[in-house]
Formats: structure tokens, C-alpha cells, sequence
């Protein structure tokens, strides 16, 4: 008698040792650790110094909420991990849940499940805030928008923009003919061409032919033509200038922004010492529309203008004042202009002015962090942002958890009836249908010709009783 023993197969397991005896979710919470390190990179890189024109396109996602699809993306998990940090991660964890607070991935931040009460009632000093919002001092004559707009342009500002201009309407006067075709700008010209760009920018017309504006047959603007002709609003338009050309090689050397850093300067300034910001605060990008020639375009698919100069811009957020902006230009050469690209950086360069004053900033996540929080608290700023899920500061129970979110759906919906299958209890033994509907009423499978409906049999309908 021969007896045939067959190799057992190699199966793949792999024992996973376990000696605190978890269970299947705190081992769920322990595989979510996220150990990417997240340290701030400068915004953009290196950028032509000359003016061709270069886009770039902007990878900044101001969206301060994360979507329902992001939960069910795997978090990457180093697995380098040593043994020894997996069991403090763990132990740390176990040890938080039992207590009122969280731990981070750092294992270094505490975050407390209650916020601590005060024993007195009164407000913190960091909550009282002693500046008056509104129009300081310099601003108060304020009566209408012509006086408005003269604190923000103001006379220095014009002066500067007209000699500059006649500059460079000296350097092309030779190119015409007729001498009045290229006479120099006035200041009450200049006014009136600046206002002209204002009325047609308020009135949508950007995208209309300048020709129409011009029109005697009533369907133009008298105003265009009562101010100048259509041939002057060109030449000026051609050839204003806001800087010396003749220098503009030298000063471009440290300075991206030499074409238009005096006036930029000079209107930033206007801004903060015309007017007090409110106790709550916002930073935020804005892209100002332009297709021109220019290295430092970008392109933000998710704004409406898609293309044009990004502007870093601190805000009122009850007036939506401009107190404060920064344009950016890429990385600047190196010089007095150069400077850090940094989230953190620009937030602080950009409340300068504010700190000390007990205010309060909002931001997206991308500039939010643990440590431009406390950075901020310490210069006397509250702050209250979103934060990505890859911060080493966030405790994993804060963490999109993907099983846990299918758990909680899977909770909340009934689970459907499971369907049966065999023979009908009312027919003969010897005709064998197989069936799935089931009498609501005597729980017993019935074949379609015997189930008056889905729900009833043929005997539970006329009052008997059945058995097989």
C-alpha cells in the first residue's frame, strides 16, 4: 500500500507581532502617521532679468478646504521606519487618548481637547485692542473722491509721473513731424488722462474699440471728447513713463521692479498712513490682469484673469482696504531688494506695520503653520488659519482616516435584505422551482404562480395555513 504525501504549498504569510494587543482601528490610526517633512519652500525660482515675456505658471491652491476625495487617498507612510519610533508614536498615542489633549507627529505639540478657562471674566490683553479703525488723522479733510484720490496720489506722486513722462516724450519728438503732435504733458493733462483710464475701467470698457468712445453720432462718451482727442489719449498712452529710461539699465541690475519702484513705493506708503486697519485682518494673493512683456507673468488657472502680475495683499476684512501689498517678481538679484519668498516671510514683511496691536489675521493654508502662530502670538497677532494634513504638528487623530469614513457610511445606511434561494413551499416536491420571493407574511418561499404579489402567498391570502 503506497501512501502519497503531497508538499504543502508555500503560502505568503507574513506574522505581525503585536504585544500590546491592539486593536484593528488603533492600528488603522497608527498606519495614518504621515512622517513627510514639510519645510517652506521660496515662492517660484530664478527669472530672466531682461523684459521678454516669460509666464509661469502658479501651483498655489488658495482653497482653504480639502474635498470629499481627498479622504479616500492613501497617506504615504515612511516605511523606514524604526521599531523604536513606531512604539513611541504608539505609546504617545495610547497615552493622549486616555488624557484631555493630543499629541502631534512631533511629539513635541499638545493640543488640548478644552479650551482652558480664565478664573476672571475679563477680556485678555491679547483680545483688547486700543487703535480706532477708519481714516487716521492726515485722512479726515476727506469730502469727496477727488479728495480721496489726491491722499493716495498724491501731488509728489503726479510730479514725478510727468517728468518722467516728458522724458521720454523729448526722446521720440523727433520721430514726428509736427511739434504740438509731441508737446509735453501738463499736470492738469495728466489728471484728465488718468481720470479717463479710471471711467473706463468702472464702465467695463476695456475690451471696447477706443474708436467707439470717440464717436459724434451719440452712442460714445462726450467726456472722452471733451477731455482730449482720441490722437493724444494714444500718445499718451504710448508713452508714459514712471521712471528715468536713461538709468533703468543700471538700477534693473538689483531691482526687477526699477520701472515702476518709486511710484509702487510711494502708493504703498499712501495706503498705510491714510488709513487705521480694523481688528480683523486677511492676507491673500490677488492677480492683477496683464498680458504684456514682462518676466515675471504668472498664470493662475483658477482666477478669472488666468494671466497677469501676483500681488501678495494684506486686507481689511470688514472694508477690504489695501493697507499693504507686496508684487511679486521671482527671485530678485542679489542686492538691497533681494529677499525671502517664503510663506512666513512674506506674512511678516507684509505686518510690519501691525504688530503690537493685539489684531487678528486670517489666511489660507498656505501661508498657515504651528510655528508662524506662535511667531505671530509673540508680536502680539492672533491668528486663524487652515492647515494641510502633511504639518508634523497635527496629531493622526486629526487625520482624514479612510476607514473610518467608509465605517461611518456603512453605519448610517440600512444593510439591504440578502435573497434567498430554494424550492417553493406550495409546490409538488416533484416540480422543483426554484425561487427568491419570500411571503411577507409566513416567511415562505413561493414561485411566482403562487405569490399574488411580491409580498403575499396564495394561502396567507386566503386565511390557511401552510407547511412543507
Amino acid at each position: 500500500m503506497r501512501i502519497a504525501v503531497r508538499p504543502r504549498r508555500a503560502r505568503n504569510r507574513v506574522k505581525v507581532k503585536n504585544p500590546q494587543k491592539l486593536t484593528q482601528d488603533e492600528l488603522a490610526a497608527i498606519a495614518q502617521v504621515i512622517c513627510d517633512t514639510d519645510t517652506e519652500e521660496e515662492v517660484g525660482g530664478e527669472g530672466d532679468s531682461d523684459g521678454s515675456e516669460q509666464v509661469e505658471e502658479e501651483a498655489h491652491n488658495s482653497d482653504s478646504e480639502q474635498e470629499i476625495s481627498e479622504l479616500e487617498e492613501v497617506d504615504e507612510v515612511d516605511v523606514d521606519q524604526s521599531s523604536s519610533d513606531s512604539e513611541d508614536i504608539l505609546l504617545s498615542v495610547l497615552a493622549a487618548n486616555k488624557q484631555d489633549k493630543y499629541i502631534g507627529k512631533d511629539k513635541k505639540t499638545i493640543w488640548y481637547k478644552n479650551y482652558p478657562m480664565s478664573k476672571s471674566s475679563k477680556s485678555k490683553i491679547k483680545n483688547i485692542i486700543k487703535i480706532l479703525p477708519g481714516p487716521k488723522q492726515c485722512a479726515r479733510d476727506i469730502t469727496d473722491e477727488t479728495s480721496a484720490f489726491s491722499k493716495i496720489f498724491d501731488d509728489e506722486m503726479i510730479e514725478h509721473i510727468i517728468h518722467c513722462t516728458n522724458l521720454e516724450i523729448s526722446r521720440v519728438r523727433e520721430n514726428y513731424d509736427r511739434e504740438r503732435d509731441a508737446k509735453d504733458v501738463t499736470k492738469t493733462e495728466m489728471l484728465a488722462f488718468i481720470g479717463l483710464l479710471f471711467l473706463s475701467g468702472s464702465k467695463k470698457q476695456n475690451h471696447t474699440h477706443f474708436l467707439e468712445l470717440w464717436t459724434k453720432d451719440g452712442t460714445g462718451s462726450e467726456i472722452f471728447r471733451a477731455c482730449m482727442s482720441y490722437q493724444r489719449f494714444l500718445f499718451l498712452l504710448a508713452n508714459i513713463r514712471f521712471d528715468d529710461k536713461t538709468t533703468r539699465h543700471e538700477r534693473k541690475k538689483i531691482d526687477k521692479l526699477a520701472a515702476v519702484r518709486y511710484v509702487l513705493d510711494k502708493f504703498v506708503s499712501n495706503c498705510k498712513k491714510n488709513y487705521s486697519m480694523g481688528e480683523f485682518m486677511t492676507i491673500d494673493e490677488m492677480l492683477i490682469a496683464f498680458r504684456g512683456r514682462c518676466s515675471f507673468v504668472q498664470y493662475i488657472p483658477n482666477k478669472p484673469a488666468k494671466y497677469g502680475l501676483k500681488a501678495f495683499v494684506l486686507c481689511d476684512a470688514r472694508t477690504f482696504y489695501v493697507s499693504n501689498l507686496e508684487l511679486y517678481c521671482g527671485k530678485q538679484p542679489d542686492g538691497q531688494y533681494s529677499q525671502s519668498n517664503t510663506p512666513t516671510a512674506i506674512v511678516h514683511r507684509l505686518l510690519a506695520e501691525q504688530k503690537g496691536s493685539n489684531r487678528n489675521l486670517t489666511s489660507d493654508n498656505w501661508y498657515s503653520s504651528y510655528p508662524l502662530a506662535v511667531e505671530l502670538l509673540q508680536d502680539k497677532i492672533t491668528f486663524i488659519g487652515t492647515l494641510k494634513k502633511n504639518k508634523r504638528e497635527l496629531p493622526i487623530e486629526f487625520l482624514p482616516n479612510k476607514n473610518r469614513y467608509r465605517q461611518t457610511q456603512m453605519d448610517e445606511e440600512e444593510e439591504p435584505p440578502r435573497k434567498i434561494r430554494g424550492r417553493c413551499s406550495i409546490c409538488a416536491r416533484k416540480k422543483n422551482r426554484v425561487t427568491t420571493i419570500t411571503c411577507s407574511i409566513c416567511h415562505q418561499l413561493v414561485c411566482k404562480e403562487h405569490s399574488v404579489n411580491v409580498i403575499t402567498c396564495h394561502k396567507c391570502k386566503e386565511g390557511g395555513s401552510h407547511s412543507e
